[in-house]
């Protein structure tokens, strides 16, 4: 059974750098995708990070107009539930839908306007990826447990971003996990990024 993770970060590292946490391993009927800046920051040598991943997401969909961006709400999402894009008096829209549920753990969404829109699943408001939808057609997907941590040269700057431009990367399946410890290390001689992690209960702190 999957829950919210619990993530502790400890820097052994040389200096302050910047990490990236984030979940690529998305089962979709699209490879039209990107993933999305989930947390980031910078950790000093020596300090620590927490934070928690949910289990729980949100949706949200989003259409480019001829001046602006329209966005909808960002509503509850769940697993074997269904959702339609829609129009109403004052715009783009979004809510549980009716229509074909699916029913092996994954969400459906359902275009039923004229328009290539964009949709967003998040996690605590932050994004986990952003996936197009033709008008007429629907997305189905599945979050997979795996979260990903990367120690970047530089700030990423933007929401969404490619992975593969990211290197070194490390996976995480925290599949039943509650808690994750996730240490940064560095090669002193070679400068080389090495990061381990444990599903050992923290000691130093009650999430």
């Amino acid at each position: 059974m999957s829950t919210d993770l619990n993530i502790h970060i400890i820097s052994n590292l040389k200096s302050t750098s910047f990490f990236i946490l984030y979940q690529q391993n998305i089962n979709l009927t699209t490879k039209n995708f990107k993933a999305g800046v989930w947390k980031k920051g910078y950790i000093a040598s020596g300090a620590e990070f927490f934070t928690a991943l949910p289990l729980n997401f949100e949706i949200q969909a989003k259409v480019k107009g001829t001046k602006e961006i329209y966005k909808t709400k960002l509503i509850a999402a769940s697993y074997n539930h269904s959702y339609e894009i829609y129009m109403n008096n004052s715009g783009i829209d979004l809510h549980e839908s009716n229509l074909i549920k699916p029913s092996n753990n994954t969400v459906n969404i359902y275009n039923t306007i004229n328009s290539m829109v964009s949709v967003i699943a998040l996690k605590n408001s932050n994004p986990i990826f952003s996936a197009y939808i033709r008008p007429s057609s629907e997305l189905n997907f599945a979050i997979i447990p795996s979260l990903y941590i990367s120690i970047c040269d530089s700030d990423i700057d933007k929401d969404f971003f490619n992975p593969s431009s990211l290197s070194p990367m490390t996976k995480i399946d925290y599949m039943g996990q509650s808690y994750v410890n996730i240490f940064l290390n560095e090669n002193t001689s070679t400068g080389k990024f090495q990061i381990c992690y444990d599903f050992n209960l923290p000691q130093k702190r009650i999430f």
